[in-house]
């Protein structure tokens, strides 16, 4: 079963988008804080920085998140690749993959929304193109 969860800070302004075929979803970054501890027990801290994508009433529900406050995310791990086209007149691809986090479910405080099932539906068509 592919689920991940991840607990953090808004790091971004929610942006809508449209997928190709004419999904609408918000993305937004979501900040996580870790940290670990070295075989020789040096302990290493890290910011690392998550893309969430939220269709339906997720969406609606992130007008209400304020972007200080730590949240929780239940979701699909998701990757698909990026292609960026540089130069001209030849021009250079460079493909590298990309991952995101489809939300299920997302908490904060005592208040958690979820998906429906019928976003269930919309987001299985969630295939962007590649940029």
């Amino acid at each position: 079963m592919n689920t991940i969860s991840l607990t953090g800070f808004i790091a971004s302004v929610p942006t809508t988008a449209v997928a190709g075929n004419d999904l609408t979803y918000t993305s937004f970054r979501l900040r996580v804080h870790a940290a670990y501890l070295s075989e020789g027990d040096d302990a290493y801290a890290y910011v690392d920085e998550h893309t969430i994508i939220c269709v339906g009433q997720l969406t609606d529900m992130l007008r209400i998140l304020p972007r200080d406050e730590e949240i929780n995310v239940s979701g699909e791990l998701r990757t698909r690749i990026h292609v960026y086209r540089i130069g001209e007149p030849i021009n250079i691809n460079i493909a590298y993959p990309f991952s995101e986090v489809v939300a299920n479910s997302i908490t904060w405080r005592d208040l958690t929304f979820r998906r429906t099932a019928g976003e269930d539906t919309l987001i299985a068509l969630y295939r962007p193109d590649p940029q």
